[in-house]
């Protein structure tokens, strides 16, 4: 138990990021698209992220956004986002900067 602790994390994020790929492939999926405010995802995708980013002291941002809409579903969007951010987060050194 005590080797597996560590790796406890990991998994649930992983489970969790499973569990969204399942709700959207399921026959619900098929919702019609609606226009979504990208800067709005983003924010939100940032949020999901930001505490890992502080823990490795990585400066993670947007310098300048344009309003823009996306045709889609926000939750969607957002995962999809948040997973692209989790991972530059993870692979970007300690220190490190990470923007647009």
């Amino acid at each position: 138990v005590e080797r597996m602790e560590p790796g406890a994390p990991r998994w649930s994020e992983l489970t969790a990021q499973l569990l969204d790929l399942a709700r959207a492939e399921s026959p619900t999926a098929g919702r019609p698209l609606e226009p979504v405010d990208l800067g709005d995802a983003i924010a939100a995708a940032l949020e999901d992220v930001i505490q890992l980013a502080s823990e490795k002291r990585i400066d993670i941002g947007v310098s300048h956004s344009v309003p823009v809409a996306v045709l889609g579903e926000a939750n969607d969007l957002r995962i999809l986002l948040k997973n692209l951010f989790d991972n530059a987060v993870r692979y970007t050194p300690a220190g490190g900067t990470i923007e647009k």
